[in-house]
């Protein structure tokens, strides 16, 4: 893997040449480079090992580029007397704190799971919500560190992200312009490669309000690789955020979205997460190329499906062609109609038989 330094002046060069590229382990990401998608396993592992190495597997194996957790210490993430509201009639509300417990990956599990993820080959990556997490993801070596939308505004702990010389990708759901500005420039101030991803922070998002296009206006502000974090139902935003450009793409996903739970109903099933990769990577095929012509496919569809300029009866030697005499009938294998101004008026050369195709040899100069 490269180093920080390498990462920060393959940056610079990009910069430099006027693209906008940053190097995440092996990917390149940004202008002309495939969408890096990040399957979020986030919390859906429900705080069990064997559940998270089995997502692990399940991106891995549907063709995602990274899968991405979060970690985190309770304590260090909520105040003690916080509490989740109770879900219904006769349900009890819980201290976040306990919840958060619930689902929290040990520092045992969390080396297991980015072992696991570079024997199967796909980058692991995660949100920390405490700075003793990225102490220990910088450890781990991580291509990047991904910062969630609700630390836009903390900037001791991008401060420290910072001092890993990690990449960072910043989450800007929430956000004010002021406040991306803020973590932006400190990130850009210590040289550090990083990318905007545009959220919405519902859970889940509505189609309306959704705002793709803000992705360009991000784009031109700080002259990053822009994403987008999908907190829609289904796959369309990511798809329609690729075909306008995203450069890395966040996704969450469950093993079963009927299990109890704050994200599980908002994301996708393997199948889904298949379909998700499957279509952004036909519509990047889609995208590539803005010449105007045709291709090589199209070379047998064009001879049959294109026309020439046909004897409608039989044309004689020396006999002055008009209009009547002619029509215009598949295959492309005569004349082209273009030249139909000039066949007409002019003496054949030959006799032609009727329905027979006009040849250049047919016509008198």
């Amino acid at each position: 893997m490269a180093s920080g330094r390498d990462r920060n002046e393959g940056l610079v060069v990009g910069m430099a040449n006027k693209s906008i590229v940053i190097r995440l382990g092996k990917r390149r990401v940004g202008d002309g480079c495939p969408a890096f998608i990040i399957a979020e396993a986030g919390i859906n592992h429900e705080g069990d090992l064997d559940t998270a190495l089995r997502m692990v597997d399940t991106a891995a194996a549907l063709g995602a580029d990274a899968v991405k957790f979060q970690v985190f210490t309770p304590e260090e993430v909520v105040s003690p007397e916080a509490v989740v509201p109770a879900g219904g009639p006769g349900r009890a509300s819980r201290r976040l704190v306990n919840v958060l417990r619930d689902m929290e990956l040990r520092e045992t599990d969390i080396r297991s799971i980015k072992s696991h993820c570079d024997e199967r080959g796909i980058a692991f990556l995660a949100t920390p919500f405490d700075i003793s997490h990225v102490r220990l993801l910088s450890e781990l070596d991580v291509v990047a560190i991904k910062v969630g939308s609700g630390d836009v505004t903390n900037l001791p702990m991008i401060e420290a992200i910072a001092r890993t010389r990690r990449p960072v990708v910043l989450s800007t759901g929430m956000s004010t312009i002021g406040e991306i500005d803020a973590p932006t420039a400190l990130l850009r101030a210590r040289r550090i490669p990083h990318a905007l991803l545009h959220c919405v922070s519902s859970y889940p998002a509505g189609f309306e309000g959704l705002r793709l296009r803000a992705m360009a206006s991000l784009r031109r502000r700080y002259r990053v690789p822009v994403g987008f974090s999908d907190h829609t139902p289904g796959v369309e935003a990511s798809v329609a955020a690729v075909a306008l450009g995203a450069s890395i793409i966040e996704k969450h996903f469950t093993l079963d979205r009927n299990r109890p739970g704050a994200d599980h109903a908002m994301s996708l099933e393997p199948s889904e997460l298949e379909t998700l990769v499957r279509s952004i990577r036909n519509v990047e095929a889609a995208l590539q190329g803005d010449r105007i012509g045709f291709i090589g496919p199209e070379m047998d569809i064009r001879a049959a499906a294109r026309r020439s300029i046909v004897a409608r009866v039989a044309i004689h030697k020396g006999q002055t062609i008009k209009a009547g005499m002619l029509a215009v009938r598949r295959p492309a294998n005569g004349l082209d109609p273009r030249m139909w101004g000039e066949v007409v008026g002019a003496k054949a050369a030959r006799d032609v038989p009727a329905n027979a195709p006009l040849q250049e040899r047919d016509i008198e100069g």
